[in-house]
């Protein structure tokens, strides 16, 4: 698969948005997961509650 496409020609949906995602969001994520525990049930209830 090349990295040029003829004049004229589609690129498929799932490419552009991948192509889209790689370049856009991907920078901005952090280069690792975080370990930390998931927080408590009562404080995401009172957090969502905001």
């Amino acid at each position: 698969m090349g990295s040029t496409l003829p004049c004229g020609e589609a690129t498929p949906m799932e490419e552009t948005v991948q192509a889209l995602l790689d370049m856009l969001v991907s920078p901005l994520l952090p280069k690792f997961s975080s370990n930390r525990n998931p927080p408590a049930k009562s404080l995401e209830e009172s957090i969502g509650k905001q």
